[in-house]
């Protein structure tokens, strides 16, 4: 018989344990569970993160509106002074700023070099009307012979500190004497600011929870801290509730290096 013709010999394959065969099938499952439950948790941040995002800017843009309606209820056609032009073209650069980081989907990273004197002239700018308004009591206190060039996103700062400026502002609205303090100091190349106000104070049971989004004490909307905290995560700062004294109710303390390494 020719080898064309010759037919070919069945070889039966290697036996197939059942045993070893079912815990193939069973790893397959748990690969597939666990690769779906991954994907969840990836969506569920992602989710979180967009939800966070939306809410923190829109708390910027209304804290913007806030510091110019102060400036707009305070003055008339007749009584414009060119210090309330510069206090809403700075609120409507903060509005801006909010909308591009907003469309970017992410925070502003870039850095920006400033002096404490800047920063507690832009804060000035967008709050003294609002402390004016209120007969607020107000002081900026730093040393200007101590001062280095910061290099941090100033934005992002601006936002902070101006979320407890207002938080203050709301806390001290029932007080006959108001008053509120920002300490300014630089500590082994580190910026602490000391936010200080004599409003109602935070409840001992609440200080734990004065960081969690939604959670307020003054009848806001309770996002102002909790971006305050998130913003100061993306520069290695921190922000923490001191402990009150004879003289102020609350007492926030917040910490950035003066360059993130």
């Amino acid at each position: 018989m020719s080898g064309k013709n010759r037919k070919k010999k069945y070889m039966p394959g290697p036996k197939i344990n059942p045993v070893i065969l079912n815990k193939k099938i069973d790893k397959l499952h748990i690969d597939n569970e666990n690769q779906r439950k991954l994907q969840n948790i990836r969506y569920t941040a992602l989710k979180t993160y967009f939800g966070n995002l939306t809410n923190f800017t829109s708390h910027d843009i209304k804290n913007a509106v806030h510091n110019m309606d102060s400036v707009i209820s305070t003055i008339d056609t007749d009584s414009v002074t060119p210090a309330d032009i510069k206090a809403i073209k700075t609120c409507l650069a903060a509005i801006r700023k909010s909308l591009d980081d907003f469309n970017k989907l992410s925070p502003d990273d870039r850095k920006v070099e400033f002096s404490i004197q800047e920063l507690t002239e832009v804060l000035e700018i967008l709050n003294v009307s609002a402390f004016a308004k209120e007969k607020i009591s107000y002081k900026f206190k730093y040393n200007p012979n101590e001062e280095k060039t910061v290099n941090q996103p100033l934005h992002s700062i601006v936002q902070t500190l101006n979320n407890l400026i207002i938080n203050s502002i709301k806390a001290v609205e029932n007080n006959a004497d108001k008053q509120i303090l920002m300490e300014f100091n630089i500590i082994n190349d580190e910026v602490v600011i000391n936010v200080c106000d004599n409003g109602m104070g935070i409840l001992p049971e609440n200080r734990e929870k004065v960081f969690d989004i939604y959670f307020t004490t003054t009848g806001g909307s309770g996002i102002g801290l909790a971006h305050a905290s998130f913003n100061l995560e993306q520069i290695k700062g921190t922000i923490k509730l001191n402990e009150s004294n004879e003289k102020f109710n609350t007492i926030f303390e917040v910490k950035f290096p003066l360059k993130v390494s």
